[in-house]
């Protein structure tokens, strides 16, 4: 995704790409320790959830973007749910392997991460060249909507 939000930005003649990487990366710095001290306090639900729809909304103002605002407001969305959710899911993961499989769980972890991104800037591109940048935030959109449910559903069945 954020491979190609300066490329969107410019079809949509909106300027200053750099103020929504700027942005989202001074929000998701900032709202690390409060985010650490929430899922020590109340778990990774509390952090996941509101978390996912800041990034609904971020993607809701990018499918929608006119305006560099939008984009600049659309960077303090995806800072903070970015900022909160990779984190998360981390000391998440750690916590579940316990102190003798740390090493593992964070190289898995990682390399699942890694792996998603490059299949997804793959399968991303391939959106793009059947169709438009457009679709793929779309697209992009559903799928986060989904994972929504995804963690909602989770959520209720681990309570």
């Amino acid at each position: 995704m954020l491979s190609y939000i300066a490329l969107f930005a410019e079809i949509r003649h909106v300027h200053g790409t750099a103020w929504f990487f700027f942005t989202a990366a001074i929000v998701g710095v900032a709202l690390r320790p409060i985010v650490g001290n929430l899922f020590d306090q109340r778990g990774p639900f509390f952090v996941l959830l509101p978390s996912v729809i800041g990034l609904i909304i971020s993607f809701i103002l990018i499918c929608t973007l006119h305006s560099q605002w939008q984009l600049i407001l659309a960077g303090v969305f995806f800072g903070a749910a970015d900022g909160a959710i990779f984190p998360t899911v981390q000391s998440w993961v750690l916590k579940a392997a316990g102190k003798e499989r740390r090493e593992s769980a964070t190289g898995q972890f990682l390399n699942c991460y890694d792996f998603g991104m490059g299949i997804g800037a793959y399968l991303l591109g391939k959106v793009i060249d059947i169709s438009n940048y457009a679709t793929m935030f779309q697209v992009i959109l559903y799928f986060t909507i989904a994972y929504l449910f995804f963690t909602l559903f989770y959520a209720r069945r681990k309570a």
